[in-house]
């Protein structure tokens, strides 16, 4: 059996914690944190005081290397846009 990427393993992940809101019968779902909404993430917080703020550029330099640490995830607000990442 090919051993899982940590990407693959991040999958499965969101997998499993989205039965478990399921069964809990939550009414929200996680979803991987893509490009798109990475951008939109920093552009959300650009304004916050600097101790507020997350360093999302350091996040996107993970999102092509399959076997570097890359579990970044997010909750979606009644937009679709990332209400919790």
């Amino acid at each position: 059996m090919p051993e899982l990427t940590i990407r693959e393993c991040g999958e499965e992940a969101i997998r499993l914690t989205n039965e478990l809101f399921q069964q809990s019968e939550q009414s929200f779902m996680a979803y991987l944190l893509n490009e798109s909404d990475l951008a939109w993430c920093i552009a959300s917080t650009r304004n916050f005081p600097p101790e507020r703020q997350l360093p999302w550029d350091h996040a996107g330099q993970t999102f092509q290397n399959d076997i570097g640490f890359s579990f970044c995830f997010k909750f979606l607000d009644m937009q679709n846009r990332p209400a919790g990442a």
